[in-house]
């Protein structure tokens, strides 16, 4: 699954369904916290890619 988070979330979403990516492994995210903490939980590898303007945010999700 991809979260898609920041000023451009639903813009990269159009893009990746008009690129035919499976629209139930999408996900637009509002609370980032929340969704970093929950897949800190699953026990497979997670990668977590965001843009420059909320990259801080992100960053202090993963290290909490």
């Amino acid at each position: 699954k991809i979260y898609l988070m920041g000023d451009l979330s639903q813009e990269v979403a159009s893009l990746l369904l008009e690129l035919e990516f499976p629209e139930s492994k999408i996900e637009v995210v509002d609370n980032i916290e929340k969704t970093i903490n929950q897949e800190k939980q699953n026990p497979y590898q997670n990668y977590f890619l965001s843009n420059v303007t909320i990259l801080n945010q992100v960053r202090s999700a993963i290290l909490k």
